[in-house]
């Protein structure tokens, strides 16, 4: 199940970089690219996040969350 939530998470972020990429080429849109830019480096977190998480699976996950003693 979180490798189908991930699987998600990671398609919806990849739309989203297609529609960074349109908005990028439209010259009317040229002022918003330092936003954009914002968008494109927490969009690289997220998939960094995911990578980690499809690659140590769940029980990395639960001791990432776990809270420390």
């Amino acid at each position: 199940m979180l490798y189908n939530r991930a699987a998600n998470v990671r398609q919806l972020l990849q739309k989203v970089q297609v529609l960074m990429q349109e908005i990028e080429a439209d010259p009317a849109l040229h002022e918003h690219r330092k936003l954009l830019e914002f968008y494109r480096q927490h969009i690289q977190i997220l998939t960094n996040y995911l990578d980690q998480l499809e690659r140590h699976g769940t029980n990395w996950l639960e001791t990432e969350s776990a809270p420390h003693r």
